[in-house]
């Protein structure tokens, strides 16, 4: 299997989106088959992208591209910008062809990754899409050779360190600084300028773009499944002088099930009924934590119980209420602030003993 790039009555070896046309290809031998592949943003765009690396994968066969093959270009990729580029195969290849296609920046690191797949025509030609998620690399990125095994020289890496994500202000104006993360390996995971967005902390998102910049978008998995994908926007900081009075520094940035080294500021969210401020209005309900810290998490679906109901931990009762000990038995009771002893008619806000809170009481009936 063979992979060579054209564009419209021109020879192999140049992208469709750096020439002058988005043609389909011309003087094409009808003995082999091609697949015809846009690339473009899914969402925010990519400015300054120098190369594009090009993993292809039919059957057991694969072959990488990394086009140009000279100097480094600079273009945008948008959702209305795009590049485009041919792979040929000859009829003899038939079934899935695979796609995937990370946009890297003059220093040769990932600005983008999208993947896609489309089903081969023998003496056809196919069209696919690939959208790449700004910020994204792919999976195998650190353990790769660079992309090079077209031949061409390796494009010189960025130093390991990257940018810092608590100093938004070096990635330059409109972007911010995010971390990425390789799960297979924690100690890699680096500061990667981005393009950044509106949402404070505390607010839902969707994409890293969304957050101010000193922010990242951070996923929740809820539900019975873990299918229920929230998005909360958190910052990043060194100490706790830069997470304000009711936060803290202490929520770890983890790659896969181990922590970064990168922190950001726990949410400034109120755990008391209905549990939901400061947690993006989402779904994500504000839990006390140890030290009588507050962060944003999935509720349990064990999370029912309310005023009254008995128990055997929180997790039995609903968001904003704690389960505890009243008259010798343990019930689900709302919690208050003691500067702020506010509770239903009926209820008094009182200090807990177990556990022993300073901050927050439980409301007990009268």
């Amino acid at each position: 299997m063979t992979f060579t790039t054209m564009t419209a009555g021109r020879a192999a070896g140049c992208l469709v989106g750096l020439c002058t046309t988005l043609a389909v290809v011309a003087g094409c031998s009808p003995e082999k088959s091609f697949a015809l592949v846009t690339v473009r943003a899914a969402d925010a765009e990519l400015v300054d992208v120098a190369w594009l690396q090009v993993d292809l994968k039919n059957g057991a066969e694969t072959d990488s591209l990394r086009y140009p093959k000279g100097n480094p270009t600079s273009r945008r990729i948008s959702k209305t910008e795009s590049l485009s580029f041919s792979a040929s195969f000859t009829p003899s290849h038939g079934g899935v062809l695979e796609v995937a296609v990370t946009a890297l920046g003059a220093g040769g690191s990932p600005l983008g990754y999208g993947k896609t797949t489309v089903a081969l025509d023998p003496r056809h030609t196919v069209k696919a899409e690939v959208l790449l998620d700004k910020g994204a690399m792919p999976p195998d990125w650190e353990s790769r050779d660079g992309g090079a095994r077209d031949g061409g020289a390796i494009p010189p890496r960025e130093p390991p360190a990257g940018c810092d994500p608590t100093a938004p202000a070096s990635c330059g104006a409109s972007n911010t600084c995010t971390v990425q993360c390789n799960a297979a390996m924690p100690t890699m995971a680096v500061g990667r300028c981005s393009a950044s967005g509106r949402k404070q902390a505390g607010e839902s998102c969707a994409v890293n773009a969304d957050c101010t910049p000193g922010s990242q978008c951070f996923k929740f998995a809820c539900g019975k499944d873990g299918k229920d994908i929230k998005g909360l926007c958190l910052r990043f900081c060194k100490n706790d002088d830069a997470c304000g009075a009711q936060s803290s520094c202490t929520t770890p940035v983890p790659c896969g099930s181990v922590p970064s080294g990168y922190k950001t500021c726990t949410p400034a969210c109120d755990p008391r009924a209905p549990a939901t401020k400061g947690c993006g209005g989402d779904g994500l309900r504000c839990f006390v934590t140890k030290g009588e810290g507050t962060a944003c998490a999935c509720a349990e679906i064990t999370r029912t119980g309310g005023d009254g109901a008995k128990c055997d931990d929180d997790r039995q009762c609903e968001p904003g209420f704690i389960c505890i000990d009243t008259a010798g038995a343990l019930s689900c009771r709302a919690l208050c602030r003691l500067d702020a002893p506010e509770c239903p008619a009926g209820h008094t806000c009182e200090k807990l003993t177990a556990p022993d809170y300073k901050v927050f009481g439980g409301c007990l009936p009268n």
